[in-house]
């Protein structure tokens, strides 16, 4: 009796102990949970810094700034011109100057932060006038027939052309890049240089080219600012661009037209053995002198162009 009575107590001292064992498990469940999501952040985190690294690469990639390449031409609506200094007495004729239009390529970038102003760099030519002429002298009768007697064909070939280049400013004053319609205001200032030669060349009796005359020299450097403003139509990849403005150009010395038409080639005949390969004194630009006059010119003109995006302008 009495133990069965010890049993029976020591049963019930135990019970809550067993009762509290499904307990103490759940707990250490749920703070291994709690431990587990407390290092989760970790990972969380860098997933975070994943997805931040990529939108911040895929920013970048956006950065790129829109990069352009044109070619256009250049007509000139109205040519002001005065002579400074005339000390040879010449005839003043400078319509060359703008009687063809300028060709020009552009390359320009735009930047800021709606992409609104442009950048740029121009190379601009001209070709002012060209000339080229051949004569052909024949053997005198008298001499016909004889042995080593040859025909002299010589070329006389001139030209007057123009060529520089300029830096450039384009702000917009309608629109942003990637809109279809630009309105924009433009100045350039750049250097341009105008030169000119004449040459007399022929082939001898082995068939070689000879040059016994040749007159090359650069007529003047100047220094030119440009004011304008332009609309530019942008179809994506392609765009056209036109542009009315005024050139200022600073004073230099000039070949006139008057003389570049006078110039031509001469051959001196006189005891002229016909071996095909005669002496270069023999050979002559008659009308070609040194002598200038110094002028002042400015350009009203009107542009046109076309256009290339080959840059990223999202």
């Amino acid at each position: 009796m009495i133990t069965r009575t010890l049993l029976s107590a020591l049963l019930l001292s135990a019970a809550p102990v067993f009762g509290q064992c499904p307990q103490t498990t759940t707990t250490s469940e749920s703070s291994s949970e709690e431990s587990n999501s407390g290092l989760g952040w970790l990972f969380s985190n860098d997933d975070d810094d994943s997805d931040s690294y990529s939108d911040y690469s895929n920013d970048s990639e956006g950065i790129n700034l829109p990069f352009r390449i044109g070619y256009g031409q250049y007509y000139n609506l109205y040519t002001s011109s005065r002579t400074l200094e005339n000390p040879a007495g010449l005839e003043v004729d400078k319509s060359w100057l703008s009687s063809r239009p300028l060709n020009v390529i552009e390359i320009w970038f735009r930047v800021g932060t709606w992409k609104r102003t442009a950048i740029g760099w121009t190379i601009a030519f001209r070709k002012l006038g060209i000339y080229k002429n051949s004569t052909t002298i024949d053997v005198p009768t008298e001499m016909a027939g004889q042995s080593g007697r040859h025909a002299l064909t010589y070329d006389f070939n001139k030209k007057a052309n123009t060529f520089g280049g300029s830096m450039f400013y384009e702000p917009s004053i309608i629109g942003e890049d990637g809109d279809l319609f630009r309105l924009t205001a433009r100045i350039d200032m750049g250097v341009y240089n105008y030169s000119y030669s004449a040459t007399i060349n022929y082939r001898d009796t082995c068939n070689c080219s000879q040059t016994p005359l040749s007159y090359r020299g650069s007529s003047s450097t100047l220094f030119s600012t440009r004011l304008g403003i332009g609309a530019e139509l942008d179809f994506g990849v392609v765009g056209i661009k036109g542009l009315l403005g005024y050139e200022f150009q600073s004073a230099g010395w000039f070949t006139t037209k008057h003389q570049f038409d006078s110039w031509y080639g001469d051959f001196d005949r006189r005891e002229y053995d016909y071996n095909g390969m005669p002496d270069d004194s023999r050979f002559s630009i008659p009308q070609y002198t040194e002598d200038k006059i110094r002028s002042r010119t400015g350009f009203l003109y009107a542009g046109f162009s076309v256009y290339l995006n080959l840059g990223d302008s999202e």
